[in-house]
């Protein structure tokens, strides 16, 4: 199938070449790419999303949590008694 379209294109080569989309096509190709694809298709923005959930694990991470009190205490209580 493959190699007839291609046998197909050679032979008729010189009926492609002479046709050009119109321009109004173009502009609606032109518009359809201006979508949200163009904006992740950047490299740099894949690693600025890794660097900006890096930073908030990192935060959530290392940042001690606080503990209540009254818990602590009453841990600390039955750890006496199991003594």
């Amino acid at each position: 199938m493959k190699d007839q379209l291609e046998n197909f294109v050679r032979r008729n080569r010189e009926a492609f070449d002479d046709k050009e989309p119109s321009a109004s096509l173009w502009n609606r190709i032109e518009r359809s790419l201006d979508g949200s694809t163009r904006r992740w298709s950047n490299p740099l923005a894949y690693w600025r999303a890794a660097a900006i959930f890096f930073m908030a694990l990192s935060a959530y991470l290392l940042i001690p949590k606080q503990v209540n009190r009254s818990e602590s205490a009453l841990a600390m209580k039955e750890f006496s008694d199991v003594e």
